[in-house]
């Protein structure tokens, strides 16, 4: 009896410290230039991981907002669209337009993460913010 109660013990403590974790990360792209701005994505991976050719049509003052899933504690899903993402196309207005592939080391490529401001929200789960400015639309008309 005593074995029995010992390995129930033992068993419990063991499966006690073991945890699947998860990390959820945010990704927000917000427009606080003075221009619309249309992004057309290559592959955006959207729900399940699935990748479709995509325009997110951000109005000034507006953002938006997508998430990813990866497995393990504090595991920041990288890839802002997503793995397969890219080349993005930035138009502003509809007139003024820059494009950035994943190798493009411009601070104004928003398929790079670490153009990205970005916080811890809690234990699991991230927010990476990516922000057009005047700044953006002035890099573009150079272009």
């Amino acid at each position: 009896m005593k074995k029995i109660v010992l390995i129930s013990v033992l068993a419990l403590l063991i499966s006690s410290c073991i945890r699947d974790y998860s990390t959820l990360t945010e990704f927000v792209v917000e427009n606080n230039s003075d221009h619309e701005v249309k992004a057309f994505v290559k592959n955006f991976e959207a729900e399940f991981y699935k990748s479709v050719d995509t325009v997110f049509t951000i109005g000034v003052g507006s953002k938006i907002s997508y998430k990813y899933v990866e497995d393990g504690e504090d595991n920041v899903y990288e890839y802002p669209f997503g793995t397969s993402s890219g080349p993005i196309n930035i138009h502003f207005d509809d007139s003024v337009s820059n494009t950035f592939s994943k190798n493009n080391e411009s601070k104004f490529n928003p398929l790079k993460l670490e153009n990205y401001s970005g916080e811890k929200i809690k234990k699991g789960y991230y927010r990476y913010t990516y922000t057009f400015t005047n700044q953006d639309f002035e890099e573009a008309l150079k272009d």
